[in-house]
């Protein structure tokens, strides 16, 4: 995504903290490192996982929406997205809404979305900065992926059973 999509210099983030952002204070190596996730990039898995949420929730077919902005790059990754998790995740449609940051918002604030695509950038030189994205609150469930922030309704999950940690390290 970063050469073909991005198009500009980004390179791929294989965790979820900035390189050179902070240092783990007992070990000193760049935090970044040191917490990258085991989890690596596994089609085959995540369509196993993805069959047996299908099967466990009696459904042979899952149509989300995606929300994000109207810019050029909101876009550009949201069609990126849609395209990957189709062709990748059987029985899955995903309508992408591409609107004015204001108005994406307000679907987001009103709930009235699946999947949110956002920007996160840190405003201090702390791993909690982004860790914090990870935490479950009342309104949403935000999973930080290497590349982008993307939110999950809570209404829409409260219907799905829990996942434990490694299939949601997975997804």
């Amino acid at each position: 995504m970063s050469k073909k999509v991005l198009a500009d210099g980004s390179k791929p983030s294989y965790t979820f903290s900035a390189p050179n952002a902070a240092k783990d204070p007992a070990s000193g190596k760049d935090f970044a490192t040191a917490a990258q996730p085991k989890e690596t990039y596994n089609v085959a898995k995540a369509k196993k996982l993805w069959q047996a949420g299908l099967k466990q929730l009696s459904k042979s077919k899952v149509e989300l929406t995606l929300v994000a902005s109207d810019t050029t790059t909101d876009k550009n990754v949201s069609e990126f997205l849609q395209s990957q998790l189709e062709s990748k995740l059987p029985g899955l449609k995903v309508t992408v809404k591409n609107l004015p940051s204001k108005s994406a918002y307000n679907l987001v604030a009103n709930d009235k979305y699946d999947l949110y695509l956002s920007l996160w950038l840190n405003d201090y030189a702390d791993p909690y900065s982004e860790l914090q994205t990870l935490e479950m609150t009342t309104a949403t469930i935000t999973v930080n992926t290497p590349v982008l922030l993307t939110t999950m309704s809570s209404t829409k999950l409260e219907k799905m059973p829990r996942p434990d940690q490694s299939t949601l390290a997975t997804c």
